[in-house]
């Protein structure tokens, strides 16, 4: 199709006024939470939580050192003129783009291996949380593309920075669970109302029987 439409431009056959385009902020908001929801819903909970202090290791730490390696290759490839120049901001947010890997492959050979379950599962939960962290470095990177750092030195960049992420990264964080633990509250109280109505209790009927002390109870 695309190779049609492409041909399509280049003979001149047809010519659109408009030109659809796909948005970052649509696939960020609307295509990948249901992917990382899936993920997170699927996933062994025992085995994750079991290892979160390495799956956050290698989630967080891991994928910013991965993001400032490849960002810093792109900028000082750049300025030494092998590849197009892009300052440091933008060479960053490339780096953050990219950093997030995806191991599809990886996972499915693990899994058809049969291999030990805490490796298989530092490798899968590292790929559902590097995802936000590569969101939030991202849009890091974009903040301080919007503001003005031309006065403002190395460090206190850096600080900025780091600033600007801890607060991203902590308030999404936060949203996520007072809107999961709302989600759950408001699952737990439509289950319990069902429940009660599935469970009816029997009428009384104007029959007498015998209690346990004899006397007539009526049923």
């Amino acid at each position: 199709m695309g190779a049609v439409i492409k041909i399509i431009e280049f003979k001149k056959l047809a010519n659109w006024k408009e030109e659809e385009m796909f948005r970052p902020n649509m696939f960020f908001l609307l295509l990948l939470p249901p992917i990382i929801f899936e993920s997170g819903y699927s996933l062994h909970k025992g085995n994750f939580f079991q290892n979160i202090g390495s799956i956050i290791l290698f989630s967080v730490f891991g994928t910013a050192i991965s993001a400032f390696v490849v960002g810093g290759g792109i900028y000082f490839l750049g300025q030494a003129d092998v590849i197009s120049k892009l300052n440091m901001t933008d060479s960053f947010a490339f780096g953050s783009l990219i950093s997030a890997v995806d191991p599809v492959a990886t996972i499915a050979i693990f899994n058809a291996l049969h291999v030990d379950p805490v490796l298989n599962m530092l490798v899968f939960g590292e790929s559902i949380l590097n995802d936000a962290v590569s969101i939030v470095l991202t849009n890091t990177a974009e903040g301080l593309t919007r503001k003005n750092m031309s006065d403002v030195s190395g460090w206190q960049t850096f600080l900025q920075a780091l600033g600007y992420f801890l607060k991203m990264f902590f308030g999404s964080a936060a949203l996520g669970t007072l809107t999961g633990l709302i989600s759950a509250l408001i699952s737990f109280a439509c289950d319990e109302r069902a429940r009660r109505r599935r469970v009816r209790p029997t009428p009384p009927s104007p029959a007498f029987s015998s209690g346990p002390l004899g006397g007539p109870v009526l049923v």
